[in-house]
């Protein structure tokens, strides 16, 4: 008679809200100074909404990330916007 053995749960994958959380708050600090670094603010966006997608991942973090990350490119946008017309030499 064969014995049967309880499966092992499976190990969750680490989380990435976390993550995309320090990316957010990197990004919103970097584009308190200077709008170049927008891209770290979409980084930080793409990460938090792969976070919401995955099931195990906190919520709660990954919408802070989420808002924090469109903050940033928003502050990275009004940079740009008031730093392109500085460039021009008439």
């Amino acid at each position: 008679m064969p014995v049967f053995a309880p499966r092992p749960t499976p190990v969750a994958p680490p989380s990435v809200a976390p993550w995309a959380l320090a990316v957010a708050i990197a990004a919103l600090v970097a584009s308190l100074f200077a709008g170049v670094l927008l891209p770290l603010g979409v980084v930080a966006i793409v990460m938090s909404i792969i976070s919401l997608r995955r099931a195990h991942d906190s919520r709660r973090v990954a919408i802070w990330a989420l808002a924090l990350a469109v903050l940033s490119v928003i502050f990275s946008v009004g940079w740009l916007i008031w730093a392109l017309p500085q460039l021009s030499t008439v």
